[in-house]
């Protein structure tokens, strides 16, 4: 089925390239349509992600060994790619999608602040990093953080939650996209 193969492909991804363990929880917001069928996420994960990924004791989708990353990345026998430059091209996309949610500043006053925010807003230079310099995708998401009063309400939400030390990271990984993309564009 598509469905089935979709769905492998997202958890098998998350396993691999994210930053840290993600829920099942956070994955339901940028992932809602995808994940909204599942009725045993334990039974689900093991019949989709075979031998290779699993949900840890709080729902947080896992690679069983670090050879199951190695293996996934070689091997041509998935019926999708697990390409890195892609994979984290789509984690950043999702990120600054979840960072630029025009409701977002309502849903963080109401107190219903969404769970994948927390990653999101941590973890999308890193993403950055990983995806291609020639991406006009992960440009065009930048350039919408950065024209849109989403940038306040990130920065809003990283001073609520105390890592405001993280800019400087998010600085150093931007410094470094505009040099390699200008060098890019310049050839």
């Amino acid at each position: 089925l598509e469905e089935d193969k979709t769905l492998s492909k997202i958890l098998l991804s998350w396993a691999m390239y994210s930053t840290r363990p993600v829920s099942m929880d956070e994955l339901k917001g940028p992932y809602s349509a995808e994940l909204s069928g599942l009725i045993d996420l334990r039974h689900s994960v093991s019949q989709l992600c075979g031998e290779f990924a699993t949900l840890d004791s709080q729902d947080r989708i896992t690679l069983v060994h670090q050879t199951a990353r190695e293996y996934l990345k070689t091997s041509g026998a998935l019926p999708f790619s697990l390409d890195s430059a892609d994979v984290n091209e789509e984690f950043l996309c999702q990120c600054l999608a979840s960072l630029c949610d025009s409701t977002l500043k309502a849903k963080m006053r109401q107190g219903k602040t969404p769970s994948f925010l927390g990653y999101a807003a941590v973890s999308w230079h890193i993403h950055l990093e990983r995806s291609s310099i020639h991406s006009e995708r992960a440009l065009q998401m930048l350039v919408k953080l950065f024209h849109d009063s989403a940038l306040l309400t990130w920065i809003q939400f990283l001073a609520i939650n105390d890592q405001l030390h993280i800019l400087v990271s998010i600085s150093a990984s931007l410094g470094s996209f505009v040099r390699k993309r200008r060098k890019a564009d310049s050839v």
